[in-house]
C-alpha cells in the first residue's frame, strides 16, 4: 500500500533535499550569519524569508525554520526565552547588522 503524502509534505521534503545537497556542493566556507528564527509566529529574519515567502508568497518557510520545526519534532531544538525588550534590542542589533 503506497503512502501519499500532502503537497505541502512534498513541498517540504523536495526542499529539504535540495538544501542538503546544495549544502553538501559547497566547498566554501559556512555562513556565520545568524538568523532570528520565531516558530511561535512562523518567522525567520533571513533574506530567503523576506522575498521566497512574505514577498512573493512561492514558498511556506525557510531553511533555517525548517531546522526549527524538525528539532522541535527530534526535541532537540533549544528555545530562549527573552523579554520584549531583549527582543527589540536582538531585532535593532540585526538591523544594523545590515546597514
Amino acid at each position: 500500500m503506497a503512502v501519499v503524502l500532502p503537497a505541502v509534505v512534498e513541498e517540504l521534503l523536495s526542499e529539504m533535499a535540495a538544501a542538503v545537497q546544495e549544502s553538501a556542493r559547497s566547498t566554501g566556507p559556512s555562513s556565520s550569519k545568524t538568523y532570528t528564527c520565531l516558530a511561535s509566529c512562523h518567522y525567520c529574519s533571513c533574506p530567503a524569508f523576506a522575498f521566497s515567502v512574505l514577498r512573493k508568497s512561492d514558498s511556506i518557510l525557510c531553511k533555517h525554520l525548517l531546522a526549527v520545526y524538525l528539532s522541535q519534532v527530534m526535541r532537540t531544538c533549544q528555545q530562549l526565552s527573552v523579554s520584549d525588550k531583549q527582543l527589540t534590542d536582538i531585532l535593532l542589533m540585526e538591523k544594523k547588522q545590515e546597514a
